[in-house]
């Protein structure tokens, strides 16, 4: 029997859409970004989400889902401000955020991993106090290497360490005026920079005081690293 070319062309449609949704029923066609890590396939941890597998594109929302891990939490863990929605905290902006502090999507894997307790193999991933503090508070089962690990990889939160220095020294501490991850609208005024000129710089009314500049931009879509030079160019001044 000979096959007319309109046929072909019905038959080609027919296997193509079959074979979509043969793969879509085994987990092998994706028809959008999959923010889920791979598992584990054998041993103790057999079916658990892998840390490992963190990506810089996922958000805490994403992590949180995966591994059963509050949002508030991993807000707690990085210092994020509560209001902020865990949706709109992305893994790879934690590393302009904490510039310069060694913090980065890397120690979302760390965290997640010693948290939940779940192999992972630990390299140069720091963490800060408030995190080691949740991980402590967690869990009564720390071994000793990873009690070790924690020891030597973790960062004064970014709150304390101006009151840490002043602390250790007689002397008369002059901080640099550099504006980092959790730096207030109150400290830029502290420093020098007038509410009038943090309005202009921002285009609207300066928001509350206590509030810090990096969740304030995350809330309302600006670049933080545009403000923040903005900013350190009037201290500077």
């Amino acid at each position: 029997m000979k096959i007319k070319q309109y046929q072909i062309g019905v038959l080609i449609v027919v296997i193509l859409f079959a074979g979509i949704g043969l793969f879509e029923g085994v987990g092998l066609w994706k028809t959008e970004s999959d923010k889920t890590p791979s598992k584990f396939k054998e041993g103790l941890y057999e079916g658990q989400a892998n840390p490992a597998d963190i990506r810089g594109s996922y958000s805490f929302m994403d992590v949180s889902n995966a591994f059963g891990i509050e949002e508030d939490v991993l807000k707690e863990a990085f210092l994020i401000e509560p209001s902020v929605n865990a949706s709109d905290v992305f893994n790879k902006d934690l590393e302009s955020l904490y510039e310069g502090l060694e913090i980065g999507n890397g120690s979302v894997k760390a965290f997640v991993a010693l948290y939940v307790k779940l192999p992972y193999d630990y390299e140069d991933d720091y963490l800060f106090e408030s995190a080691v503090r949740l991980i402590e508070a967690k869990r009564q089962d720390l071994n000793e290497s990873e009690v070790a690990y924690l020891r030597s990889h973790t960062i004064e939160d970014v709150s304390k360490i101006a009151e840490i220095v002043v602390d250790e020294s007689s002397e008369e501490v002059i901080e640099e005026n550099i504006i980092k991850g959790n730096t207030t609208f109150q400290q830029v005024l502290d420093m020098g920079v007038t509410q009038e000129k943090i309005e202009a710089i921002l285009e609207s009314e300066m928001p509350q005081s206590s509030l810090s500049i990096k969740n304030y931009c995350l809330e309302n879509g600006f670049d933080f690293s545009v403000i923040k030079s903005k900013l350190e160019a009037e201290i500077t001044n």
